[in-house]
């Protein structure tokens, strides 16, 4: 069943993201698919809950702490967006060795950590254990 529905987001997504470029309802539909795509993939894995607790945290501090963090979310189903007061405290070669597999810079303070399709997973646990303003 989650792999019909899989399929067909990734056909959805490959389809809007074709759309003619300025089309904000093309856009806001993608996202909405994306994030659809990220909790069929959560329901469809079954983690380790300890090993995806110590990767949470071990991405969450090389964020610069908790007091650092403005803003995150799970997008695409496989990144974490993440919002941060300082970037210069965020520790790239810290957040390799916590699983992340590249960094893209969007923004002066906003960074997207491609992590895998455990993103939204991540992203739950942070959102359970911390708030952000």
């Amino acid at each position: 069943m989650f792999d019909k529905a899989l399929s067909r987001l990734k056909n959805i997504g490959q389809t809007l993201h074709k759309a003619p470029a300025g089309g904000q309802e093309a856009a806001v539909a993608a996202h909405a698919a994306a994030q659809l795509q990220g909790a069929v993939l959560a329901q469809t894995q079954t983690p380790d809950a300890p090993a995806l607790r110590q990767t949470a945290d071990a991405i969450w501090a090389c964020l610069g702490g908790p007091g650092n963090v403005r803003a995150f979310e799970a997008v695409a189903g496989t990144r974490l967006r993440v919002e941060l007061a300082d970037a210069t405290q965020f520790k790239p070669q810290q957040a390799k060795l916590a699983g992340v597999l590249a960094v893209a810079q969007v923004a002066t303070q906003v960074m997207h950590l491609i992590v895998g399709p455990q993103a939204p997973l991540i992203a739950a646990d942070w959102r359970a254990r911390w708030r952000v303003p």
